[in-house]
């Protein structure tokens, strides 16, 4: 499988732990609140300030594994929203990738970040 390193490094990239602060959300909720709260505070963890990121419109991922989400996230509510992946893993770990608005994301070349996210479904 030719992306199937992109997916490891992906995965492997970050292993974040969730904040105490609450975040904001708009969308759909997941089926299970306690996993979008725990997505929602993963995702959060990556930014500069947890406590003021926006996270939106999360839902299922093309993951193979079926524990992908798709959404975007904000800094805070003066910036732009971008796509990210996030894979949850029955450890209670989560693999986050977010596409900043212009640079590579740490640890993946943009393009191929830009290919990962295309093929989970996150960009279209």
């Amino acid at each position: 499988m030719r992306h199937g390193g992109l997916i490891i490094a992906a995965g492997a990239m970050v292993v974040a732990s969730l904040p105490a602060d609450a975040q904001s959300y708009v969308g759909t909720p997941l089926a299970t609140p306690a996993l979008q709260a725990a997505i929602i505070g993963a995702v959060a963890a990556r930014l500069p300030d947890p406590a003021a990121a926006r996270i939106r419109d999360l839902a299922p991922s093309l993951a193979r594994n079926g524990r992908g989400y798709c959404g975007k996230a904000s800094a805070d509510a003066t910036a732009a929203f971008q796509p990210f992946h996030i894979i949850a893993d029955d450890d209670g770990s989560f693999a986050v990738l977010i596409l900043p608005a212009s640079g590579d994301p740490p640890g993946l070349a943009r393009a191929d970040a830009v290919h990962l996210l295309t093929d989970l479904g996150c960009l279209r």
